[in-house]
């Protein structure tokens, strides 16, 4: 599932009314808080580097979900094994745009069935950035892991060419933005699926920094 690929085409923010701490607040006295627009940054931000995380899992253990399938080479001609469970513990990292990285602790755990192409696949994905440079239409920010970020991504498929994606992410991040130092609690639900005809689209929603989001993310150029 090539989620690097994936282009956002959509997103969307609107103050929470729920009372909530000043969620928007950087450490500085007296320095103004995150804009909307600031906010929304650091959201899709932290969601791209959880979904390329789960890319780069699935390139660790040979599992290779697209074009709607799910298969695992090392699964194939133990077919009178099937299904085959799977339960692996992976260290990865992911490359920033500008500086820095995020380090990734991973698990991938569920079965496989080789004869019919039926698969359940669960990833859990604990992320910490390290001084990780992004930019974005004018944006930029280095994120930090305190807190950490845990994104949880079901891949469940039939085998009949659509692999149903589920998942969410919650935790929150530090973040140096325009010379102010933040703090933002993260809680995003998302879904979508892969096929061969439709490419990977997921919509995702929930609160970032305290105030709703949305986001749609569909297929882009290869």
């Amino acid at each position: 599932m090539h989620i690097r690929r994936i282009v956002p085409v959509a997103l969307a923010a609107v103050f929470a009314t729920a009372c909530i701490d000043d969620p928007t607040a950087v450490e500085e006295e007296g320095a103004p808080p995150l804009s909307q627009e600031e906010i929304e940054f650091l959201g899709l931000a932290a969601l791209l580097h959880g979904l390329e995380a789960q890319e780069n899992v699935e390139d660790s253990t040979a599992v290779d979900v697209g074009a709607g399938r799910v298969t695992m080479p090392f699964a194939s001609g133990v077919a009178a094994l099937a299904p085959v469970s799977v339960d692996r513990a992976i260290s990865t990292v992911v490359s920033c745009e500008g500086t820095g990285e995020v380090r990734v602790v991973a698990g991938l755990s569920g079965f496989f069935d080789d004869e019919t192409g039926a698969a359940d696949l669960v990833f859990t994905l604990v992320m910490t950035p390290d001084l990780c440079g992004e930019s974005s239409d004018g944006f930029e920010a280095t994120l930090y892991g305190d807190p950490t970020l845990t994104m949880v991504l079901e891949l469940l498929t039939e085998g009949d060419g659509v692999v149903d994606i589920e998942g969410s992410l919650r935790g929150g991040l530090g973040a140096l933005v325009d010379g102010r130092v933040a703090e933002c609690a993260i809680d995003l639900a998302f879904s979508g699926t892969e096929s061969a005809e439709g490419g990977t689209t997921l919509s995702a929603e929930g609160q970032v920094c305290g105030r709703p989001v949305s986001t749609t993310l569909g297929a882009g150029a290869t």
